[in-house]
């Protein structure tokens, strides 16, 4: 007999993969302040619908992309520690300290790119995320 476990975040629904990273009313205000602050509309309800979309956006290599790219990556990452967290050390956070763990963890990775060339879309994301002019070549 399987097990259903119920969500750490909402306690409302079973978890599944669709449910904690997409569909939970505690997850889906962080997407959507995440995915504003990079510009992107994003209506997922799926990781089969999110990974279709982000291959779709976040192509080549420009700085938009990347920061898409990073900012996917860091909130599955985030997420998912914390669901751990509350699952096994009985550890909550809240949707601020979770958003601002995302942001710190994008903005040390892309602190580290460089040679971008200055165009007005990267200014704006400069300036959003805040980054350091040296990204610039």
């Amino acid at each position: 007999p399987s097990i259903v476990m119920e969500c750490v975040f909402c306690k409302r629904e079973p978890e599944s993969h669709n449910h904690l990273f997409f569909s939970c009313t505690f997850i889906q205000p962080i997407w959507k302040q995440l995915m504003t602050l990079c510009d992107f509309t994003w209506n997922s309800t799926s990781w089969q619908q999110t990974v279709e979309w982000a291959t779709r956006i976040f192509h080549g290599k420009s700085l938009s992309s990347l920061v898409g790219k990073v900012s996917l990556s860091c909130m599955v990452y985030t997420i998912w520690l914390e669901r751990n967290r509350r699952e096994f050390s009985e550890d909550f956070r809240d949707t601020k300290t979770i958003l601002s763990e995302i942001l710190f963890l994008v903005r040390c990775r892309l602190s580290s790119l460089r040679k971008f060339k200055r165009t007005s879309a990267n200014c704006h994301i400069q300036h959003s995320w805040p980054l350091q002019d040296d990204i610039f070549s």
